[in-house]
């Protein structure tokens, strides 16, 4: 065998041996392969954010809006990188469309969510009302998308209390 015969076959043995790889690597998720990794990002997050939001909504209902305008946009910022982690998640190829439409669906209701706490910064109090009005309904939209997935951190639970 010549040397570039024997070449070229170490080549192709390469490359056999990296699609094979990749192959392992990417084999697909199930939905509830999918929802068990969800889980994990979205209750590590949500232990953080909820409580923030919580707090948010009660110096709210006190009168005390310019300490609960960070709460919120910390909370937003928390929300935003478990999107992120959530988007990273390769999706089942026959839910890709539900879960793409879900997480554009939380992009929405974070986005609301930073603009209720920039609105309380400025203290405009009706603008941020308006704002939570929003993220709230977004939030139930979002779960309605992904109902009959099992999640359970991962669904929007109102944190007004």
């Amino acid at each position: 065998m010549g040397a570039l015969a024997r070449r070229t076959l170490s080549v192709a043995m390469i490359v056999i041996a990296t699609v094979a790889v990749a192959s392992a690597r990417g084999a697909e998720l199930t939905k509830q392969g999918y929802v068990a990794r969800a889980e994990g990002v979205c209750k590590a997050g949500v232990a953080q954010a909820g409580p923030l939001i919580t707090k948010g909504f009660r110096e709210v209902k006190k009168n005390e809006v310019l300490s609960a305008a960070p709460k919120f946009a910390r909370a937003a910022k928390l929300y935003e990188g478990i999107r992120r982690r959530l988007g990273a998640i390769p999706p089942p190829a026959a839910d890709a469309r539900d879960l793409a439409a879900w997480l554009r669906r939380l992009e929405i209701q974070n986005d609301f969510l930073a603009r209720s706490g920039d609105a309380l910064a400025e203290d405009k109090r009706v603008k941020a009302q308006g704002y939570f009005t929003r993220f709230i309904h977004n939030g139930n939209l979002a779960n309605d998308l992904v109902l009959g997935y099992g999640f359970k951190s991962c669904l929007f639970h109102q944190h007004v209390k």
